[in-house]
């Protein structure tokens, strides 16, 4: 299995050309009003891009866990039926 980096994520290869785009624009700007504004967007794409896929990947672990723990309940009722007629065997012998 291939190791992806974080920032290579489709989903967030938007995001970042977006953020460099006016990266590129804040150096090549001389107003500093302009340029704390363009800082103040570049900023907020960023937490949002980083609470966005914080997010995503909890959800995803979540439906992991969930899958996982119904897939083991599901073995041990399966489980439990089978051993069930077993000791009820023994016990009345």
């Amino acid at each position: 299995m291939q190791r992806r980096e974080p920032c290579s994520s489709t989903f967030l290869q938007p995001i970042l050309i977006i953020s460099l785009a006016i990266r590129h624009k804040l150096v090549h700007t001389g107003s500093s009003s302009n340029a704390r504004r363009d800082a103040l967007i570049t900023t907020l794409l960023l937490t949002s891009a980083i609470l966005t896929s914080l997010a995503h990947g909890v959800l995803l672990a979540y439906s992991v866990c969930l899958g996982l723990f119904r897939l083991f309940h599901a073995h041990a009722v399966s489980v439990a039926q089978r051993r069930a007629p077993a000791v009820t065997a023994t016990v009345q012998n």
